[in-house]
């Protein structure tokens, strides 16, 4: 059975808004489209409908999502995971989307161009198989070898990701962001994340995107 497995954390910049409500929101969304048994799981350092992991650490930024490659997390959450962001819409049935036998399937991330700087934290996981993930996070090395790529963006776990698999040829799905789509859906679109300010649940996203 696989784990819907989510984070909620408040952040100290304010720049996040999501609550326990848009948990709620994404558990039924994942419902709907899946014709499986599932787990809902939240990470989060507040209360929750579903199951609750506390806050295994704090770390600027989103870094601290990383931490879903650990053995710890691996005795808390075992087996097969899809870690999803909050701000997605599901658009067509994931059953057969998310039935994929690779260990650790990424979401190639369109936003940036360029090969620096490409892979979400979406993702399609085995819990305990890339346990180097974590261990070998080096946040320093990272923003020196980005520095040398003029590259600024480099505050995230996605830049981690991208940065640390950088030269091995990993399983992917396509990751498909609204503000690119605009006003067409594309065909191959089962997850569409809402990056910008306009996220799925706001009433002006229906004017902003017709499709939705």
């Amino acid at each position: 059975m696989i784990t819907l497995l989510m984070w909620l954390y408040k952040s100290p910049t304010g720049h996040r808004s999501y609550t326990p409500a848009h948990i709620d929101r994404l558990i039924k969304l994942f419902d709907k489209n899946y014709q499986k048994p599932f787990k809902p799981v939240c990470i989060s350092d507040q209360p929750v409908s579903c199951e609750r992991i506390p806050m295994p650490v704090v770390m600027e930024n989103n870094f601290r999502r990383l931490w879903t490659y650990s053995k710890e997390c691996a005795k808390l959450v075992p087996g097969r995971v899809f870690m999803c962001d909050i701000d997605v819409m599901i658009m067509r049935d994931l059953t057969d989307y998310l039935d994929r036998p690779e260990p650790l399937v990424l979401m190639n991330d369109p936003m940036r161009k360029g090969a620096t700087y490409k892979y979400s934290p979406t993702c399609l996981h085995t819990t305990g198989t890339r346990t180097d993930i974590w261990e070998n996070l080096d946040i320093e090395a990272m923003r020196k070898w980005y520095a040398s790529q003029n590259e600024k963006i480099t505050g995230s776990d996605m830049a981690w990701l991208s940065y640390y698999l950088r030269n091995e040829d990993m399983p992917t799905f396509r990751q498909h962001r609204a503000s690119l789509m605009k006003q067409e859906l594309h065909d191959d679109a089962y997850i569409v994340h809402f990056s910008g300010v306009v996220k799925c649940w706001d009433k002006k996203a229906k004017e902003v995107y017709k499709w939705l």
